[in-house]
Protein backbone atom coordinates (compact mmCIF):
# COMPACT_ATOMS: atom_id res chain seq x y z
CA UNK A 1 0.00 0.00 0.00
CA UNK A 2 1.54 3.33 -1.16
CA UNK A 3 2.50 6.04 2.04
CA UNK A 4 2.83 2.52 4.36
CA UNK A 5 6.28 1.59 6.12
CA UNK A 6 7.37 -1.78 4.48
CA UNK A 7 8.02 -4.34 7.87
CA UNK A 8 11.43 -5.00 9.01
CA UNK A 9 12.85 -8.59 7.82
CA UNK A 10 11.79 -11.30 9.95
CA UNK A 11 13.54 -11.19 13.01
CA UNK A 12 15.28 -7.94 12.64
CA UNK A 13 13.72 -5.12 14.56
CA UNK A 14 14.32 -1.46 14.41
CA UNK A 15 16.44 0.70 16.52
CA UNK A 16 14.15 1.72 18.37
CA UNK A 17 12.44 -1.22 19.41
CA UNK A 18 16.30 -2.89 19.66
CA UNK A 19 16.68 -0.08 22.36
CA UNK A 20 13.16 -1.02 23.87
CA UNK A 21 14.57 -4.83 23.67
CA UNK A 22 17.38 -3.75 25.72
CA UNK A 23 15.74 -2.15 28.29
CA UNK A 24 13.52 -4.64 28.87
CA UNK A 25 16.34 -7.29 29.65
CA UNK A 26 18.32 -4.98 31.80
CA UNK A 27 15.08 -4.12 33.81
CA UNK A 28 14.91 -7.94 34.01
CA UNK A 29 18.21 -8.26 35.31
CA UNK A 30 18.61 -5.44 37.84
CA UNK A 31 14.92 -7.02 39.62
CA UNK A 32 16.38 -10.38 39.53
CA UNK A 33 19.94 -9.11 41.02
CA UNK A 34 20.29 -5.57 41.44
CA UNK A 35 21.80 -2.63 39.57
CA UNK A 36 25.16 -3.35 40.30
CA UNK A 37 24.87 -6.42 38.41
CA UNK A 38 24.17 -4.68 35.15
CA UNK A 39 27.14 -5.25 32.48
CA UNK A 40 27.07 -4.52 29.09
CA UNK A 41 28.24 -8.14 28.50
CA UNK A 42 25.34 -9.57 30.66
CA UNK A 43 22.80 -7.88 28.83
CA UNK A 44 23.80 -8.79 25.49
CA UNK A 45 23.50 -12.48 26.80
CA UNK A 46 20.46 -12.08 28.20
CA UNK A 47 18.90 -9.96 24.87
CA UNK A 48 20.68 -12.57 22.63
CA UNK A 49 22.19 -10.23 20.55
CA UNK A 50 25.89 -9.66 19.75
CA UNK A 51 28.22 -8.34 22.83
CA UNK A 52 28.90 -4.99 20.23
CA UNK A 53 25.33 -4.56 19.56
CA UNK A 54 24.32 -2.93 23.19
CA UNK A 55 27.42 -0.63 22.99
CA UNK A 56 25.16 0.95 19.43
CA UNK A 57 22.69 2.26 22.15
CA UNK A 58 24.49 3.02 25.43
CA UNK A 59 27.94 4.47 26.01
CA UNK A 60 27.72 1.78 28.89
CA UNK A 61 26.22 -0.29 31.69
CA UNK A 62 25.89 3.24 34.17
CA UNK A 63 23.88 5.18 30.48
CA UNK A 64 21.10 1.77 30.13
CA UNK A 65 20.54 2.44 34.12
CA UNK A 66 19.81 6.48 33.34
CA UNK A 67 17.46 5.39 30.32
CA UNK A 68 15.72 2.94 32.14
CA UNK A 69 15.08 5.38 34.63
CA UNK A 70 13.98 7.71 32.75
CA UNK A 71 11.36 5.10 30.68
CA UNK A 72 9.97 4.03 33.95
CA UNK A 73 9.60 7.62 35.12
CA UNK A 74 8.41 9.15 31.84
CA UNK A 75 5.54 6.06 31.84
CA UNK A 76 4.66 7.06 35.31
CA UNK A 77 4.15 10.70 34.51
CA UNK A 78 2.38 10.15 31.49
CA UNK A 79 -0.40 8.01 33.26
CA UNK A 80 -1.02 10.42 36.56
CA UNK A 81 -0.66 13.32 33.61
CA UNK A 82 -3.50 11.52 31.37
CA UNK A 83 -5.62 10.71 34.78
CA UNK A 84 -6.18 14.23 36.04
CA UNK A 85 -6.70 15.27 32.60
CA UNK A 86 -10.02 17.18 32.27
CA UNK A 87 -10.62 17.20 35.91
CA UNK A 88 -10.61 20.31 37.83
CA UNK A 89 -11.66 19.49 41.02
CA UNK A 90 -8.52 19.67 43.09
CA UNK A 91 -9.32 16.58 45.36
CA UNK A 92 -10.08 14.57 42.69
CA UNK A 93 -7.64 15.45 41.06
CA UNK A 94 -5.10 14.06 43.77
CA UNK A 95 -7.43 10.76 44.25
CA UNK A 96 -7.04 10.29 40.22
CA UNK A 97 -3.30 10.91 40.41
CA UNK A 98 -2.94 8.22 43.41
CA UNK A 99 -4.74 6.23 41.48
CA UNK A 100 -2.51 5.99 38.56
CA UNK A 101 0.22 6.02 40.57
CA UNK A 102 -0.75 3.10 41.93
CA UNK A 103 -2.08 1.29 38.89
CA UNK A 104 1.52 2.06 37.31
CA UNK A 105 3.04 0.46 40.79
CA UNK A 106 1.34 -2.39 39.96
CA UNK A 107 2.33 -2.98 36.75
CA UNK A 108 5.70 -2.00 36.78
CA UNK A 109 6.41 -2.11 40.85
CA UNK A 110 9.63 -4.47 40.96
CA UNK A 111 11.79 -2.19 38.68
CA UNK A 112 10.26 1.01 40.59
CA UNK A 113 11.35 -0.88 43.80
CA UNK A 114 14.80 -1.24 42.72
CA UNK A 115 15.42 2.48 41.68
CA UNK A 116 14.18 3.55 44.73
CA UNK A 117 15.99 2.20 47.09
CA UNK A 118 19.39 2.22 44.70
CA UNK A 119 18.24 5.02 42.25
CA UNK A 120 19.43 7.66 43.84
CA UNK A 121 22.50 8.61 41.58
CA UNK A 122 20.78 7.31 38.54
CA UNK A 123 18.11 9.86 39.27
CA UNK A 124 20.33 12.72 39.38
CA UNK A 125 22.01 11.81 35.90
CA UNK A 126 18.57 11.56 33.98
CA UNK A 127 17.98 14.79 33.86
CA UNK A 128 17.42 15.65 37.55
CA UNK A 129 14.29 13.14 37.83
CA UNK A 130 13.56 13.80 41.53
CA UNK A 131 13.93 17.62 41.26
CA UNK A 132 11.47 17.38 38.30
CA UNK A 133 9.05 14.81 39.92
CA UNK A 134 8.66 17.35 42.82
CA UNK A 135 8.03 20.36 40.03
CA UNK A 136 5.94 18.13 37.88
CA UNK A 137 3.46 17.23 41.38
CA UNK A 138 3.43 21.05 42.53
CA UNK A 139 2.71 21.87 39.49
CA UNK A 140 -0.13 19.48 38.57
CA UNK A 141 -1.60 18.68 42.32
CA UNK A 142 -0.62 20.91 44.75
CA UNK A 143 -0.70 24.50 42.87
CA UNK A 144 -4.71 24.08 42.25
CA UNK A 145 -5.17 24.11 46.34
CA UNK A 146 -3.97 27.65 45.94
CA UNK A 147 -0.37 26.88 47.09
CA UNK A 148 3.10 28.20 45.00
CA UNK A 149 6.49 28.61 44.90
CA UNK A 150 8.40 27.07 47.25
CA UNK A 151 5.16 26.66 49.42
CA UNK A 152 4.05 24.60 46.67
CA UNK A 153 7.43 22.62 46.24
CA UNK A 154 7.99 21.93 49.76
CA UNK A 155 4.42 20.37 49.92
CA UNK A 156 5.03 17.92 46.42
CA UNK A 157 8.77 17.04 48.10
CA UNK A 158 6.02 15.93 51.36
CA UNK A 159 3.34 14.86 49.23
CA UNK A 160 5.98 11.97 47.05
CA UNK A 161 7.60 10.85 50.91
CA UNK A 162 4.00 10.17 52.17
CA UNK A 163 3.18 8.31 48.40
CA UNK A 164 6.62 6.27 48.73
CA UNK A 165 6.07 5.53 51.97
CA UNK A 166 2.82 3.88 51.43
CA UNK A 167 3.97 1.85 48.45
CA UNK A 168 6.49 0.07 50.23
CA UNK A 169 4.20 -0.88 52.83
CA UNK A 170 2.32 -2.40 50.18
CA UNK A 171 5.18 -4.28 48.76
CA UNK A 172 5.60 -5.41 52.06
CA UNK A 173 2.54 -6.91 52.83
CA UNK A 174 1.55 -4.51 55.01
CA UNK A 175 -1.87 -3.78 53.18
CA UNK A 176 -3.72 -4.74 50.65
CA UNK A 177 -3.76 -2.30 48.23
CA UNK A 178 -7.26 -0.51 48.28
CA UNK A 179 -6.70 -0.05 51.92
CA UNK A 180 -2.97 1.28 51.45
CA UNK A 181 -4.72 3.43 48.27
CA UNK A 182 -7.73 4.80 50.52
CA UNK A 183 -4.87 5.80 53.47
CA UNK A 184 -2.63 7.61 52.18
CA UNK A 185 -5.47 9.44 49.42
CA UNK A 186 -6.79 10.43 53.35
CA UNK A 187 -3.38 11.16 54.97
CA UNK A 188 -2.53 13.84 51.94
CA UNK A 189 -5.94 15.32 51.11
CA UNK A 190 -6.10 15.46 55.03
CA UNK A 191 -3.27 17.08 55.25
CA UNK A 192 -3.45 19.46 52.76
CA UNK A 193 -7.09 20.65 54.02
CA UNK A 194 -5.58 21.14 57.50
CA UNK A 195 -2.75 23.44 56.37
CA UNK A 196 -5.15 25.45 54.06
CA UNK A 197 -7.12 25.96 57.04
CA UNK A 198 -4.41 26.60 59.85
CA UNK A 199 -2.04 29.88 60.09
CA UNK A 200 0.36 28.13 58.52
CA UNK A 201 -1.44 28.05 55.15
CA UNK A 202 -0.92 31.08 53.38
CA UNK A 203 0.12 29.90 49.91
CA UNK A 204 3.57 31.43 49.60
Amino acid sequence: MAGTAAAPPFGRLTKEDRREQLLDSAADIIVERGPASLTMEGLAERASVSKALPYQHFENAGAVLVALYAREIGWLGRRVFEAVGGVTDPEQRVRAAIHAYFDVVAERGRVLEVFSGHGADVAAEADDGARTGVEFVATLLVQPFGFTGGRARMLASMFLGTLAGATESWVKGDGGRVRVEATVTAVILGGLRDIMKSSIGSPE
